[in-house]
């Protein structure tokens, strides 16, 4: 299993290789490999540890590993293979990041890499492709759970594209409030777990319509984008809304807003645009209560050793508001407040937390919402598939 000291080093190294693999993919990846990986790697990729699916190259005498799928287009209820469309097989580990090799789909949409390990050991490989301008991503593949290569290591899904009013739901919303500063203001960051019951993935409309919204509470201030499936540049906050400006394919996509808020007459308020089938409030505070929307308390949850006590709450209707009342400054409980170092370290502990405590599928990142890495790669370049 993947060390939390080991899943960090992983974590960093994808946010510097963001520019390496944007090269392969006319820089779509930036957005997405931030959530993919750091939100996904220690749990999701730590949970399928095991032996390479690798045979023995005897005439050079090293490792041959394989990497198989296939690339299907779903609608109508049925999927049908996507034939003659590039695929691109990618590594990133804490010693280098980038593309490794690239091919076309053959006639039943099908794949298949064969490439030799090397360098850290723990590096993560998984595939690519573009369509409708649209990045998608498998999961991580060439490891196995019982030494058998299976027979595909990863199937892509890809699905055609609508700016029309595609439903998108709320499937989980997560409120994680932390211990008060000294003047009393609290971190707070929102996670909202996105979800497309559909075939079609809904894309950015004509006025940068956003694919999705949600109202902050009222006082929020120093508001920011948070560890996501999309780049920050595709999370705008306006008037005190969060907007998406990326594309949700059919499936989850993660998106989080970071913000600081002062309680008013103690208290805490926030409340829910949207229906959500579960929402979660933690709160890093011993004497603090969560009323509202039937919540109830739940066994208290350890973030990067900071103790947070938990609410949950399910079918959660439109309009419903949890309050949150806290403890006057100077009053605030034995051994608190517990001060948060840095708010990058508050951020990585959530999305670490998030991600040990649920698998997710990976989602797409949008290429036409300007999602492009700060730097290209002269590998990954050369490796890029050409214009057709």
């Amino acid at each position: 299993m993947l060390s939390g000291q080991r899943s960090g080093a992983l974590v960093r190294r994808l946010a510097m290789a963001l520019g390496t693999l944007a090269g392969t993919l006319a820089g779509t990846l930036a957005g997405t490999l931030v959530g993919t990986l750091a939100g996904t790697l220690a749990g999701t990729l730590a949970a399928q540890d095991g032996p390479a699916a690798t045979t023995r190259d005897t005439s050079a005498g090293v490792r041959v590993a394989t990497a198989t799928g296939r690339v299907v287009l779903a609608g109508g209820g049925s999927t049908k293979p996507l034939v003659g469309t590039w695929v691109t097989l990618h590594r990133v580990g804490t010693d280098s990041a980038g593309a490794v090799d690239s091919t076309r789909s053959g006639p039943r949409g099908d794949f298949r890499f064969r490439y030799r390990p090397g360098g850290d050991p723990e590096a993560v490989y998984f595939v690519s492709t573009l369509y409708g301008g649209i990045a998608y991503f498998s999961k991580r593949v060439g490891r196995v759970g019982n030494g058998a290569q299976p027979a595909d290591d990863a199937e892509l899904t890809v699905y055609d594209t609508t700016s029309r009013d595609v439903p998108i739901g709320v499937a989980s919303r997560h409120v994680i409030v932390s211990a008060a500063d000294t003047s009393a203001a609290r971190t707070v960051a929102e996670v909202f777990i996105l979800v497309n019951g559909g075939e079609i993935t809904r894309v950015v409309g004509g006025g940068n319509a956003p694919t999705f919204q949600a109202a902050l509470p009222s006082g929020a201030y120093d508001i920011r984008a948070g560890e996501s499936d999309v780049s920050a540049s595709a999370i705008l906050i306006i008037d005190g809304r969060v907007e998406l400006l990326a594309p949700i394919a059919p499936g989850t996509k993660r998106i989080s807003v970071l913000y600081r808020l002062a309680p008013t007459n103690g208290e805490l308020t926030f409340q829910f645009a949207d229906a959500a089938d579960v929402v979660e409030v933690l709160v890093e505070d011993s004497v603090a209560t969560v009323t509202g929307i039937g919540i109830a308390e739940q066994t208290p949850e350890l973030i990067s050793g900071r103790a947070f006590r938990r609410f949950v709450a399910h079918g959660v209707a439109i309009g419903a508001t949890v309050r949150v009342q806290v403890p006057p400054r100077g009053a605030l409980g034995p051994g608190a407040p517990r001060l948060i170092a840095t708010v990058a370290a508050f951020v990585m502990a959530i999305a670490l937390w998030l991600s040990f405590r649920r698998g997710r599928r990976v989602g797409p990142c949008n290429s036409r919402s300007g999602e492009a890495a700060a730097r290209g790669a002269q590998r990954a370049a050369r490796l890029a598939p050409p214009a057709d």
